[in-house]
C-alpha cells in the first residue's frame, strides 16, 4: 500500500486513510496481523453502486438491492456475488460501503476490523 502514488493521510498499525479529493469522504484499508488488507471502505459521496452511495436514504437502497440482509445494527448486504457491497446505514442513509463482503461469513471479526477502522 505505501507504494502508491498518493500518501494516507493517517497511518496506523492496522488502517491506512486517504481523503478523497473533491468530497469530505475518505477511504481507509484495514489490514489483518499479517498486515493483509481485509476491508476497503469509503464515505466518500462519489463512490457508489447502483446509485447506492453514502449519503443515499434507504429506499433507494431497496429500490437497487431488494430487500439486504440485516447482519447487525446498522449493517446490510446483499448475498449474491462480489459485486455487492456491505452497506453501513445510520439514521436511515448510508454512512459507509465496504467493497469486501467475504467478511461477512463473520460477524465479529468483521465488527473487529470496522472498530479499526473507526466505521
Amino acid at each position: 500500500m505505501l507504494g502508491l502514488a498518493v500518501k494516507p493521510l493517517r497511518r496506523e498499525r492496522h488502517m491506512f486513510r486517504w481523503c478523497v479529493k473533491g468530497s469530505r469522504g475518505s477511504v481507509t484499508a484495514v489490514f489483518d496481523s499479517r498486515r493483509r488488507t481485509v476491508l476497503v471502505a469509503t464515505t466518500a459521496g462519489g463512490h457508489g453502486n447502483r446509485g447506492v452511495r453514502p449519503g443515499t436514504a434507504i429506499a433507494q437502497v431497496k429500490r437497487a438491492y431488494g430487500r439486504p440482509r440485516r447482519l447487525g445494527r446498522g449493517l446490510f448486504f446483499r448475498a449474491l456475488g462480489a459485486n455487492y457491497p456491505l452497506i453501513g446505514m445510520s439514521r436511515g442513509r448510508v454512512r459507509f460501503l465496504v467493497a469486501t463482503p467475504r467478511l461477512t461469513r463473520d460477524p465479529p471479526r468483521l465488527r473487529t476490523f470496522l472498530r479499526r477502522g473507526g466505521l
